[in-house]
């Protein structure tokens, strides 16, 4: 038996590239397969099949270190971003406001009103409390599993 090269694993978004899936199924494919995984930092990397391996290898191959091509930047990764600007954005303004003496509630219910996204004064709390104390980084979202709308199941409502 021979043992993996680090080159055999691969993360979930260069998978679902290669198999032009979501990593959502990535993931859940992966373990109906039984394919082995291991930790790489906070995320999982998978051993593909052998079908998917010459693809897999490609995209490595051509996105260089860390995967960081353009092609790799998907649209739901390029979403992400964009709330991260917004919400710095409304933190810069919200601070701005509290500096010049303004007090602190009404700068949040205003600032919210002028944000060129929607959003309440509770989450703009919440993220500049995030932002004070972690930086940009706090203003990502940290879910995890399945989020937002559900599929209605048969027989309820």
């Amino acid at each position: 038996m021979t043992v993996p090269s680090h080159q055999d694993f691969f993360g979930a978004a260069l998978i679902a590239l290669a198999a032009r899936i979501s990593k959502k199924t990535v993931h859940r494919r992966a373990a109906r397969e039984g394919w082995r995984r291991r930790q790489d930092g906070n995320a999982f990397v998978y051993q593909v099949p052998r079908a998917l391996l010459g693809k897999c290898l490609a995209l490595a191959g051509e996105s260089g270190p860390r995967g960081l091509s353009g092609e790799t930047v998907t649209p739901e990764r390029r979403a992400e971003a964009l709330r991260i600007v917004h919400r710095l954005l409304a933190c810069l303004l919200l601070g701005s406001a509290i500096e010049a003496g303004s007090p602190h509630e009404s700068s949040l219910n205003r600032v919210a009103r002028v944000a060129s996204f929607r959003c309440s004064p509770r989450s703009l709390r919440r993220w500049f409390k995030a932002f004070a104390a972690r930086g940009t980084a706090g203003l990502a979202e940290r879910k995890r599993g399945r989020v937002g709308r559900k599929p209605n199941v048969k027989g309820r409502s």
